[in-house]
Parts: structure tokens; C-alpha cells; sequence
């Protein structure tokens, strides 16, 4: 079980605060501000923790959860920008965000004091991004905008609101916000709209095979998750286990149909690592299975656990490890798309109806803004 101690940790507001003005860090835009003072707040927590007495680097895989929210948050938000404004270097800055994600990808699974070298380089990069990237490449379009900073905060402002380009907040992260800047902060964020989190996670992590069936089922486990995610908004902790104990029995029918046809179809492909892949599966199954199990004595902190789980796996296994299934899918697809068809047939490999109405609203969303 990992250790929920995150919002505990010691963060000094005024390291934080001679971080921000030492380095003039503000773009004068609340929400990519936001973004950035929580960065700077994660780097911290990790520094504090690595450069500590521990065993185990405990809030990592928190950190790592964390941070799969920053890159489909903040980078959304920022190549929306880009688009409206017609920001001339957003070809190059947009290459930069999937290098952060790329390496972030490689290094979401780190935490243990076997990797402490691994994450303190992991440290090291977020530092430099922080002062290189932010510092530097990010002050581009700031010095782009200058001229015009209220369209550009009240664009903001409508496409948030309005859940055009759907970013969610932590009180946490808004705390930290007005007591870094002294201000308040301007945007109404929390409206819970599980299509538009499905595609911004899924569109931010390039998560598509292009194989119907495993895309289904993945936009599935994306679904429960961010569902998880919105049932920490939840009142009383009965509302939450109920979220919770639904999901779980949600995902014992995922691992049963998903890890088949999987499976099934690496084989058809002749994957090499298959049973090293095999094994990532049923460890993440007996995970889980160890999660449900803690639901007869249900603590709060069970379902942050739970949800960080489920996101590192998906940035973890599904972004990367489940790429070599694209690749090899694209030499062969005639035979793939035959031997799916004929398992569909002989009931050998299902798709839930819910499973496939999602499918069906979340490629008729992406493509029609694709045509916009």
C-alpha cells in the first residue's frame, strides 16, 4: 500500500516564494501560474524527500500521479493558447511538451531507494525545466502576449468555465497559489464532465493503439479513473466507498476480458517480451485485488492509493509498454483485424455495451474538433 502522507509533507512557502520572484516566474496568466507554483511545489516535496533519511522514497508515486495531471492540464491549456493566438514558435514548444512526457514516461515508475539515483536524476530534469523551459521558452509567449494579456486571460477564463478545455484544481493547489502571489484566483475550474477528462488524458499520453477493441477497453480504465478521481470531490466517505467498491467490481470484468484479448492477440503478433508483459498484468491485477480486500476497512487515504495506482499504470504500461502491440499492429493489420473479428464471432473476446457507447461518443467528439 503506499503512503498517503502528500499534503503533510514540509514545504517551505518562502523557499517557494524567493523561487518565484528571485526567478521571475510569473506570466501574468492565473491558471499556467497555478501550473507552475504547483510544479515548483512537487520539486520540493521530492527534494525534501530524497535528500532525506528514507528507505523508500515514499510520495513519489503520488508525485508521479501528480504529474500526469500537470502535463494534461497545463499543457492543454497552453497549446489552446497557441492555437487562438497563432503563437509562431508553437511548433517547437509543442516538441518540447512531448519530450517532457517522454521522459517523464520513462521515469513514472521510480521510487524505491534501489532507484534513488534514478529519481534524483528525475529531480534534476524537473529542475531544469522548471528553470530552463519555463524560465526561458515560456517567457517567449508571455513577450508574445504582452500586448494583449486581458483577451488572453479572458479566453481563458470562457474555455475553462465552460469546460471547452477541461482543467480541474485542488484546493491545495489553489491555496498555494494565492499565498505565492497574494491573489485570488480568478477561474472557476472543478466541473465534473467525464468525456471531456477521458480525451485530455487520453489525447496527452497518446494513449490509441488503433485497434478497436483494445482502445475500448483502455478508454474504459481511463473512464473509471477519472470517475475515482471526481469521487474525492464526494461529501461523506460512505459516497466515496460506494464509487470505489462500484469500480473495483468494474475492474475485475476488465481484467477478465481485456488481459484475454490482449494477450491473445500478442501472441498472434509473436511479441517477444509477451510473458514479462503477462507478468505486468497479473502483478497489477493482485495490486488491485489487495485494494479491494482493504475496502472492508475503509480509510480515506485507500482511494488516493487506489487512484494513483490506476494512473502510473496507464502512463506506465499503457503509453509504453503497450506501444510495441501499435507497431507491430501496423505490419499486419489485415490478419489482426480478421483474427478479432473471428473471436468476436466465436464470443471469445467481448465488448461491453458500455464499453463500445464510449468508444462511440469519444470518436465522434475527437473528430468533429478535429474538423474545427
Amino acid at each position: 500500500m503506499l503512503n498517503y502522507s502528500f499534503e503533510k509533507s514540509l514545504v517551505s512557502i518562502q523557499k517557494m516564494k524567493s523561487i518565484w520572484t528571485e526567478n521571475e516566474l510569473s506570466l501574468g496568466i492565473p491558471i499556467i501560474d497555478l501550473h507552475h507554483i504547483w510544479l515548483i511545489y512537487l520539486i520540493q516535496v521530492l527534494r525534501n524527500e530524497i535528500e532525506g533519511d528514507l528507505t523508500e522514497i515514499s510520495n513519489f508515486r503520488y508525485i508521479s500521479s501528480e504529474l500526469v495531471n500537470y502535463i494534461s492540464n497545463h499543457f492543454s491549456a497552453e497549446e489552446a493558447l497557441f492555437k487562438k493566438f497563432k503563437y509562431p514558435r508553437s511548433k517547437e514548444h509543442h516538441i518540447q511538451h512531448l519530450r517532457f512526457i517522454a521522459i517523464f514516461t520513462e521515469n513514472s515508475n521510480f521510487g524505491s531507494e534501489t532507484q534513488r539515483g534514478k529519481v534524483f536524476k528525475f529531480l534534476e530534469f524537473l529542475e531544469e525545466w522548471l528553470y530552463k523551459h519555463i524560465k526561458v521558452e515560456d517567457k517567449h509567449f508571455q513577450n508574445h502576449y504582452s500586448g494583449n494579456i486581458l483577451a488572453v486571460n479572458t479566453y481563458l477564463k470562457l474555455i475553462i468555465e465552460n469546460r471547452i478545455v477541461p482543467i480541474t484544481t485542488l484546493p491545495l493547489q489553489i491555496s498555494l497559489y494565492q499565498k505565492i502571489t497574494s491573489e485570488t484566483f480568478p477561474i472557476e475550474t472543478n466541473k465534473n464532465d467525464i468525456v471531456s477528462e477521458v480525451i485530455k488524458f487520453w489525447r496527452s499520453f497518446k494513449l490509441g493503439l488503433g485497434i478497436p477493441i483494445l482502445d475500448m477497453h483502455h478508454l474504459w480504465l481511463v473512464k473509471l479513473t477519472v470517475e475515482l478521481e471526481f469521487s474525492l470531490q464526494k461529501r461523506t466517505l460512505k459516497e466515496r466507498k460506494q464509487v470505489a467498491i462500484k469500480i473495483m467490481d468494474e475492474l475485475l470484468k476488465y481484467f477478465q476480458i481485456h488481459y484475454y484479448a490482449e494477450e491473445e492477440i500478442m501472441t498472434l503478433l509473436e511479441v517477444e517480451n509477451l510473458e514479462e508483459h503477462k507478468l505486468k498484468h497479473r502483478k497489477f491485477e493482485e495490486n488491485i485485488q489487495l485494494s479491494m480486500n482493504g475496502l472492508a476497512n475503509f480509510e480515506n487515504a485507500l482511494i488516493h492509493d487506489i487512484l494513483i495506482e490506476l494512473k502510473n499504470w496507464i502512463v506506465d504500461h499503457i503509453s509504453s509498454d503497450d506501444k510495441i502491440i501499435k507497431k507491430l499492429f501496423r505490419k499486419d493489420k489485415d490478419k489482426v483485424v480478421q483474427f478479432v473479428k473471428k473471436m468476436i464471432i466465436e464470443k471469445k473476446f467481448f465488448i461491453q455495451q458500455s464499453q463500445l457507447n464510449l468508444y462511440s461518443v469519444i470518436k465522434e467528439v475527437m473528430e468533429s474538433q478535429i474538423n474545427e
